[in-house]
């Protein structure tokens, strides 16, 4: 008989299986040598039989014929009722077995003739013959030897996305397959999940109260089936984890359970937010810089909860914008990080000789607003800021980088340049110039310099045009408008603000200005030591893309139930560059309905998900020949809930811009409710 063993528990005791019992090979062996042994036995008896020596007297019994007396008596046996004496029976018993000399033979000395043992011989090997092919027949037909059993025909699989972003949902596939002709019973599934794996759905019901079991039952020869189970995955990026799948059954004639395993590793590869961490060129021990901190999803999902940190042994953070979070030092909260965001922060670097400085940002993520736990790392980057002991210190920021961005017409640009006397000697009759080279149309600038402002200082403005399309604008502080360019004294710092706007549709034709480049630098001029000296800064360049633009309009009625209707507009505008692929996307809250029979768009589709809830309006393309696209639909509230602040999300705009060979992204506003 098999081993018994114990069956399997929960993961972390150990499991014991049963080897495959050999039962029924050991019975049918059993049965074949008693079968040779009975054959045997049998061939022995007819050999027996068959060698045995015959002696050659054969007593040959003689019919004698009885005399008139003897017929006599029997005609008076008959007449006495069948009945005769015992001497009678003895008379007629010798009569019958006397040879012909009269006298008795001995009854011990009979022998069988030669042609009878021969046939009673034959009799039994025939009998024998018959009656083995009868057992060969049931050992072949009715006691057939068991089919066998092996773990190794039992296939479990599990397959999805191994390679998974953070907090994205994913399905993974749970196959199993019986592929052989024994049965196997009482079958239970369980799946040990990865430490970030939360559990939404299952294609089949589960059996407690962790959702990692399930009941299959019987799975018969040559069965299969599968089940599915849904679920956000969230871990550290560059990390790895695994589902552990176990198969506990019995087969059929087996009264112990077995086990399969199989398992499936996920990585997380890819992140869902991007990092960008901007430096000035010349950084400075001790002096003031400016870092920028661009954050922004990988995708149009916003993600949630998520946790902004800059760790740098050797920075110290003066300020920031937006504001640090309460109580904590160069860290930012965002509940929901659904478009780009800048954080522009302001500190110093001390000299650490022993160590590389390094500025290093790192970007977590909840599973929950709670924020329980250390969380799950989304992004680690990190930049090695090298430390300057240039003896004047030289810097340039637009709109809090140093780097190149994108902007639109209408857009304001914000320089800051800022200047330090780091060494020992008098910096004299100091110059300072911030040049602008920005597209133009019939010499006139794209740029409002009719706006620009200074702030306390006065300068001098210089046009001058570079090429049919390019104009440039310089502006010049010298110590006629800032005394403090006569003389710099060692340590002394001083910092000028350019705001310069960009135009619209409103003052100019967009479509006439075909350049879209605008480029930002700085030269510093002074003496020192009766020479004259003259550096110039970092150049940051800035790229003009379409003047996109979404408006969003809501008017509210109601219905012949009371309830609220909320007829929306959405408006997209352009008149600069050609766009195509355009796609806005919106989420609807609350319990509501959207009667798609009366939306009206004049150009592209729009579909609406209700199971998500969500609206999707395409547009193939926007040529500036059209600078105006609409769409109206009606959301009714079913039912109104208190604590419900927004009717929908920010609309997302995405398009591909046909001049900059670039793709857009902007962002309508939201609608917020009246009563909220």
């Amino acid at each position: 008989m098999p081993v018994k063993h114990k069956k399997p528990k929960k993961e972390g005791k150990k499991f014991h299986k049963e080897k495959i019992s050999s039962q029924v090979v050991d019975e049918q062996n059993l049965k074949v040598k008693e079968i040779e042994s009975e054959i045997q036995k049998n061939v022995e008896i007819i050999t027996e039989e068959i060698e045995k020596p015959v002696k050659k007297e054969v007593h040959v019994f003689v019919k004698k014929e009885l005399p008139m007396e003897d017929s006599k008596k029997e005609e008076k046996i008959e007449k006495n009722n069948g009945t005769m004496s015992q001497q009678e029976i003895t008379q007629k018993l010798t009569e019958i077995y006397e040879d012909a000399d009269g006298d008795m033979p001995d009854m011990q000395q009979f022998q069988k003739s030669k042609h009878s043992s021969f046939l009673h011989a034959f009799f039994i090997l025939i009998f024998s013959v018959i009656f083995f092919a009868t057992i060969a027949w049931i050992g072949f037909f009715v006691v057939q030897p068991g089919v066998k059993f092996s773990e190794d025909n039992i296939i479990l699989t599990m397959s999805g996305n191994d390679n998974f972003i953070s907090g994205e949902k994913s399905t993974y596939r749970i196959r199993y397959k019986n592929s052989q002709d024994v049965a196997l019973h009482n079958v239970v599934l369980e799946v040990r999940y990865p430490k970030g794996f939360k559990f939404t759905s299952s294609t089949k019901e589960t059996i407690n109260d962790n959702n990692d079991s399930w009941k299959i039952g019987d799975i018969e020869a040559q069965g299969s089936g599968y089940i599915d189970v849904t679920g956000n995955i969230y871990g550290d990026i560059n990390s790895e984890q695994s589902f552990r799948v176990f198969l506990n059954y019995m087969p059929d004639n087996f009264s112990s359970d077995f086990q399969k395993i199989t398992t499936l590793t996920l990585s997380n590869k890819d992140s869902l937010v991007k990092v960008e961490i901007q430096t000035a060129e010349q950084i400075v021990a001790g002096l003031d810089t400016p870092i920028k901190i661009i954050i922004s999803p990988n995708s149009d999902v916003p993600v949630k909860n998520v946790l902004v940190s800059c760790v740098g042994g050797s920075f110290a953070l003066k300020s920031s914008e937006p504001k640090s979070a309460d109580g904590k030092s160069c860290e930012w909260y965002f509940e929901s990080l659904d478009a780009s965001k800048e954080i522009n922060l302001s500190g110093f670097f001390s000299e650490d000789k022993e160590n590389t400085n390094k500025f290093q940002v790192i970007v977590k993520n909840w599973d929950s607003p709670e924020r329980i736990g250390n969380g799950y790392i989304l992004f680690d980057t990190q930049k090695e800021v090298a430390l300057s002991n240039l003896e004047t210190l030289y810097n340039l920021v637009v709109n809090g980088t140093t780097g190149s961005f994108d902007i639109q017409p209408g857009d304001t640009i914000n320089a800051t340049v800022s200047i330090k006397n780091n060494g020992d000697s008098v910096l004299k009759d100091a110059k300072l110039k911030v040049i602008i080279d920005a597209p133009s149309s019939d010499s006139r600038s794209i740029l409002s310099w009719d706006k620009l402002d200074t702030g306390e200082f006065d300068s001098d403005i210089v046009g001058q045009q570079l090429s049919s399309d390019v104009r440039r604008g310089t502006i010049t502080f010298d110590k006629r408008y800032i005394s403090e360019l006569k003389e710099i004294m060692p340590g002394d710092e001083i910092k000028v603000n350019v705001i310069l706007p960009i135009k619209t549709s409103d003052n100019i034709r967009l479509s006439d200005y075909v350049a879209y480049r605008i480029n930002v630098k700085s030269e510093l001029s002074y003496n020192l030591n009766d020479k004259t000296e003259l550096i110039s800064s970092n150049q940051v360049d800035i790229k003009l893309t379409s003047d996109l633009k979404m408006a969003t309009q809501d008017e509210i009625s109601q219905d012949v139930g009371g309830n609220d209707v909320h007829q929306i507009s959405w408006v997209l505008t352009n008149t600069y560059h050609d766009l195509k692929n355009i796609e806005v996307t919106a989420d609807l809250y609350g319990d509501i309905s959207v009667d798609e029979s009366n939306i009206v768009v004049p150009a592209g589709t729009i579909t609406y998900d209700k199971d998500k809830k969500k609206l999707i309006w395409k547009i193939e393309q926007m040529p500036i020949s059209v600078d105006v696209l609409a769409v109206q639909f009606d959301v009714t509230i079913l039912s109104e809930n208190p604590t419900q602040k927004n009717l929908t999300s920010k609309p997302v705009v995405t398009a591909f811009d046909n001049i900059i060979q670039q793709d857009l992204k902007i962002f309508g506003q939201e609608l917020i409710l009246v009563n909220s």
